[in-house]
């Protein structure tokens, strides 16, 4: 059975980035954004409900400049459909991305309890 570092250490890989600082908390930033783009597929939100999701979003990311960088990076990475404006939603390599994210949060959390 593979190790949350060991795991870690593969999804950074993946998308390209270095081992060094804090990989768990970019990793655990990234699933939250990903997170936040689910729940607005998934939920179909439109009116007062996206409203408040979109300031969700905004306060997660602290701010507009955060919350573009995010989704601009998420479609360069291709992990999302863009459709006619960011944030768009998943696509199938987005939500297999998701998948892995939350099976390391899985074992990140039970290791460290």
């Amino acid at each position: 059975m593979i190790d949350s570092d060991s795991l870690c250490s593969k999804i950074m890989e993946e998308i390209g980035f270095c081992g060094c600082g804090m990989p768990e908390d970019a990793l655990s930033f990234i699933r939250g954004g990903l997170l936040l783009l689910k729940e607005l597929r998934d939920n179909r939100l439109t009116g007062d409900a996206y409203d408040a999701w979109d300031e969700k979003s905004k306060a997660y990311f602290n701010g507009y400049g955060g919350y573009y960088f995010f989704y601009y990076w998420c479609d360069k990475q291709g992990l999302t459909e863009h459709g006619g404006s960011v944030p768009g939603w998943l696509d199938e390599k987005g939500e297999e991305f998701l998948i892995r994210l939350n099976e390391w949060h899985v074992l990140y959390e039970s290791e460290n309890s």
